[in-house]
C-alpha cells in the first residue's frame, strides 16, 4: 500500500491468529455484536504469511498453499448472505444469522432459515395429547391413563426397575418377568367397541355410567349369568378387575373374572376359567376357581372368605401361567389350580344372580 503506513497487526503469531478466529469471533457473534466479529476477522487477516499444514491451520479467510496461509482465491471481507442454522424467537422455524457460503468462500453473516430457540407450535402437548394430565386419570397419580404404567394403582413416580418390561414396580405381576398391558378399560366414556356381551338373549346387559366411570348391570338382580369380553392375543394372562356387588338377587350368587373364554354360537354360553367372589348364602363367601363349559361351572378349587356386602368393593385376579390357574381376592387370598382344558380365548369379567359394577379392568400378559 503505497504513500501510506501498513496498518499494525492484530495478530503476531499463529497462535493469536486462530484465538481471532475461534474464540473473539464467536464471542462477539454469540453476543449479537456480529458486524463487529466481521471487523476483528478482517484485522486477524491481516497477519503475515504463517506457517500450516491444513487450512485449518490458517486464519479466517485464509487458505494453506505451499505450507504458507495465504488469502484464498475469490475472498473478500465482506458479509455473505447464506443459509444456515442460528438462534430465534418464532414458531417451529425461524429466522436467524448463521455461518454460510457468500459471494466466494468463506463465513460471513446472513439471512437464512435456520431452526430457532422460542416458543412456537410443534409436537408435544396440546389439544388431543393422550398424556394431558387432564386426560382421563383411574388412579388419580397425575399420569394420564394412557401413558401411566399403573393405570390402576397410585404410583406418581412411576418408577420401573428390576425388569425389562413397561410395568411400573407398584403393579407389576411378575417383578421377575417382563409383562405388557395388553388393556386397560376405566369406562370413562364409551366402551372399545370389540367388548362384547355373552348371556341369554333379552336377559343380559351392561352399560358405562360415564360420570360414574364404572360398567353397570342394565338388568335386575335375578339374571342367571352375564358376562363382557374382551379379545386378547395371548392365552397365558392375567385379568384384574375392581368391581362390587351392586345388588345381590338370589344365593348362590358370582362375582368374577375370567380368561381363556370362548362363547359359543349365538353368544349366549361360554367356555373358560373364572375366579369368583361367591357367596352360597347369605352368611358364606369364598373364593373360588371355575372352569366353564358351555356356561356350566366345575369347582377347580375355593378358599373360605367373610360374606361379602353389597356396595363393598374388591379386587379379583385370575392368572394363567401354562396349564396353572391362580385366583387372587384383594391381594392376600389365593386359589391355585390346574388349567389344562382351555387353551386360548378372550379376558372378560361377569355376574351371576346379581347386579354388578366393575370400575376398572386391566389385562398383563408376558413378553419374555
Amino acid at each position: 500500500m503505497s504513500g501510506r503506513a501498513q496498518p499494525e497487526p492484530l495478530c503476531q503469531d499463529r497462535a493469536v491468529a486462530l484465538g481471532c478466529r475461534e474464540h473473539v469471533h464467536r464471542w462477539l457473534r454469540s453476543t449479537g455484536l456480529a458486524a463487529a466479529a466481521v471487523l476483528v476477522a478482517a484485522a486477524c487477516r491481516l497477519v503475515g504469511a504463517l506457517p500450516c499444514r491444513l487450512d485449518s491451520d490458517c486464519p479466517w479467510g485464509q487458505r494453506c498453499t505451499a505450507t504458507v496461509c495465504a488469502a484464498a482465491s475469490g475472498t473478500d471481507d465482506t458479509p455473505g448472505e447464506g443459509e444456515g442454522e442460528g438462534e430465534g424467537e418464532g414458531e417451529g422455524e425461524g429466522e436467524g444469522e448463521g455461518e454460510g457460503e457468500g459471494e466466494g468462500e468463506g463465513e460471513g453473516e446472513g439471512e437464512g432459515e435456520g431452526e430457532g430457540e422460542g416458543e412456537g407450535e410443534g409436537e408435544g402437548e396440546g389439544e388431543g395429547d393422550p398424556c394431558d394430565p387432564a386426560a382421563a386419570d383411574e388412579d388419580v397419580d397425575g399420569i394420564a391413563d394412557a401413558c401411566d404404567n399403573c393405570p390402576a394403582t397410585y404410583n406418581p413416580d412411576q418408577a420401573n426397575s428390576g425388569d425389562t418390561d413397561s410395568v411400573g414396580n407398584a403393579c407389576d405381576p411378575r417383578p421377575d418377568a417382563d409383562d405388557a398391558i395388553v388393556l386397560f378399560e376405566s369406562f370413562n366414556g364409551t366402551m372399545d367397541a370389540a367388548w362384547s356381551v355373552i348371556g341369554p338373549a333379552g336377559e343380559c346387559g351392561w352399560d358405562v355410567d360415564a360420570a360414574q366411570g364404572r360398567l353397570v348391570s342394565t338388568l335386575d338382580e335375578t339374571t342367571n349369568e352375564c358376562i363382557v369380553a374382551f379379545p386378547v392375543p395371548d392365552a397365558d394372562v392375567i385379568v384384574e378387575a375392581q368391581a362390587r356387588y351392586q345388588a345381590i338377587g338370589a344365593y348362590v350368587c358370582n362375582l368374577f373374572v375370567a380368561a381363556r373364554v370362548t362363547p359359543a354360537p349365538g353368544d349366549e354360553v361360554w367356555d373358560g376359567y373364572s375366579c369368583s367372589a361367591r357367596m352360597p348364602d347369605a352368611a358364606t363367601g369364598m373364593l373360588r376357581a371355575f372352569s366353564f363349559d358351555d356356561s356350566s361351572g366345575t369347582s377347580l378349587g375355593e378358599v373360605l372368605v367373610a360374606p361379602f356386602a353389597e356396595g363393598e368393593t374388591h379386587v379379583l385376579r385370575a392368572q394363567i401361567d401354562g396349564d396353572q390357574l391362580t385366583c387372587a381376592l384383594d391381594g392376600s387370598v389365593n386359589v391355585a389350580a390346574a388349567s389344562g382344558t382351555w387353551t386360548a380365548g378372550r379376558v372378560a369379567v361377569g355376574a351371576f344372580n346379581a347386579r354388578a359394577e366393575f370400575d376398572w379392568v386391566v389385562a398383563y400378559a408376558r413378553r419374555d
